[in-house]
């Protein structure tokens, strides 16, 4: 098959599997950034968010939704949720395939941001990316 995740996908009695529907299966991640890292991805290989048809991308993000209630419901010390996905390896997806990931949060946890916020962008600046993005 050549896909990792695709593999897990589409065997649906997989160990690693906690939940899934006829679009998109969630699995426990296998190098959790902390205790109960999920990912959550479509059925079918798809590549990436640019790849991804409208419609699946909604079912993609309804199960994120479901996920992170999951956690928050059955995991003891949850106090937030980090949600993650890259788009190719300029954006630091390393399987090419879509996937999210879903992690629970607890404070103290000693995960770090992905970029600090630097200086607050100049006023002139913003309004020359909004007009390239909407004109």
């Amino acid at each position: 098959m050549g896909c990792v995740l695709c593999e897990i996908a589409v065997d649906e009695s997989h160990p690693h599997v906690v939940t899934d529907d006829e679009a998109t299966v969630t699995i426990l991640n296998l190098r959790p950034a902390v205790d109960g890292h999920l990912m959550v991805l479509p059925r079918h290989h798809v590549a990436d968010a640019w790849g991804c048809p409208a419609g699946l991308y909604q079912r993609v993000y309804t199960a994120v939704h479901a996920a992170a209630a999951r956690l928050r419901e059955r995991l003891d010390g949850v106090a937030g949720i980090t949600i993650v996905e890259a788009v190719r390896p300029a954006g630091w997806q390393s399987i090419p395939h879509l996937h999210v990931h879903v992690l629970p949060r607890r404070t103290g946890d000693g995960l770090q941001p992905i970029w600090v916020a630097s200086t607050r962008a100049a006023e002139t600046d913003l309004m020359a990316l909004r007009e390239r993005l909407t004109g």
